[in-house]
């Protein structure tokens, strides 16, 4: 039982660590939320400005 005490005192100290250093998942979670808004955002806008002018050029061939 003494022996693993150095090895239960190591890992207290890991484990009391590891909450304060990197990302957690839900800090990933949401970065990856506000990107994928930002790309769909994106997408829509440029889909309408390209069928607009898919739509002024097709009218212009058209006469």
């Amino acid at each position: 039982m003494i022996a693993f005490l150095p090895i239960i005192a190591f890992m207290r100290a890991r484990l009391g660590r590891s909450r304060e250093r990197g990302a957690s998942a839900v800090e990933y979670a949401i970065m990856v939320g506000f990107i994928a808004a930002v790309v769909v955002f994106g997408v829509t806008a440029l889909g309408h400005r390209t069928n607009q002018n898919f739509t002024s050029a097709a009218a212009v061939g058209v006469h």
